[in-house]
């Protein structure tokens, strides 16, 4: 039973509107692409997948929040859990809900099914997103967002492409050996120190969020030690570099998204809410590193490349893989 609801969940609306598979006119103007919910069907490697995709109610050029599930949940779930639905519909911002096959990511030495079966889950997102650019009027900004299996491959896969170029994750950092990105990245990391299912200090097996941190500090050239502010339940830790590392702790805090219904952060500081304010440190610190606006490097539709091809595939609803939308 566990496996079908993320099942569920996903075809419970059957008649939301597919998303376009080629690029409207007028693109960058509100309405353009209908707002609200979408599904994106597409083929990668040979079987389907599917991605959610919520677009606003204003004008672009449009920025991407790449969204990942934890272990065994679905994407509207959680992306109404986070708040990143709520609060994207009236910002040029599209929130993309990707759909880890049976509910599980591929993260590298984690997790489940999707690791045991090699999920292509890098090129999965890749090709999404390279689905989006080409029919949407976007800023080329593409923001990484995970909890969890979420979060895990959220890190492998900023380590793995060039595609985004910001992270903020919870409950767990990168599960691999090594990450192999150049280009540095601002880095955003919150864990709660009664996390029960992937614990900050790997005592439940997977590698530390420490671990995945210093990688980043590194790529990101960080030197010095860190600035360390602290309120209430939250205590963070920043360290400064081509683009900063920020690593935020929440005191009796779960496995969850901090500043949630489920998960209220006690502190005077703005990043005790990771949606919206934790969103907003990151986009302060891309346009620090954006010379000299984001919005120059506006890709207009029907221009981005689709390296795997797979664009041309995209499935009419009710086209299932072997193990349905999983």
């Amino acid at each position: 039973m566990k496996r079908l609801l993320p099942l569920l969940v996903l075809t419970a609306c059957p008649t939301a509107p597919q998303f376009p598979e080629t690029a409207p006119e007028n693109a960058c103007v509100a309405g353009a692409i209908q707002s609200g919910e979408q599904l994106l069907r597409i083929d990668v490697a040979g079987k389907t997948r599917q991605a959610l995709i919520w677009m606003p109610e204003v004008d672009g050029p449009y920025s991407i929040v790449m969204n990942l599930h934890s272990f065994r949940s679905e994407p509207r779930r959680v992306a109404h859990y986070m708040g990143l639905v709520e609060w994207a519909k009236d910002k040029p911002i599209i929130i993309i809900g990707a759909d880890g096959k049976t509910a599980t990511w591929n993260a590298g030495e984690c997790c489940g099914k999707a690791k045991d079966r090699d999920y292509p889950d890098v090129e999965f997102l890749d090709t999404v997103i390279a689905h989006v650019e080409s029919v949407a009027c976007t800023t080329g900004e593409v923001t990484a967002s995970g909890l969890g299996n979420g979060a895990f491959m959220a890190h492998r896969w900023a380590c793995e492409s060039d595609a985004p170029d910001a992270l903020i994750t919870a409950g767990g950092t990168l599960q691999a050996e090594s990450c192999s990105r150049t280009r540095p990245l601002p880095v955003l990391h919150y864990h709660g120190t009664e996390d029960g299912y992937a614990p900050a200090d790997g005592s439940m097996g997977h590698r530390t969020a420490e671990y995945g941190l210093a990688l980043w500090r590194d790529i990101n050239g960080v030197t010095g030690e860190p600035t360390v502010t602290s309120d209430g339940e939250l205590s963070c830790q920043s360290w400064t570099g081509t683009a900063p590392v920020t690593y935020c702790t929440v005191e009796g805090g779960f496995h969850g998204w901090p500043g949630a219904q489920d998960m209220p952060v006690v502190t005077e500081m703005v990043l005790g809410q990771a949606t919206p304010n934790g969103y907003d440190w990151l986009d302060a610190a891309r346009v620090v590193m954006t010379t000299p606006s984001a919005n120059d490097d506006a890709v207009e539709p029907g221009l981005a490349t689709d390296p795997a091809g797979a664009v041309e595939n995209a499935l009419e609803p009710g086209v299932d893989s072997e193990e349905g939308a999983h």
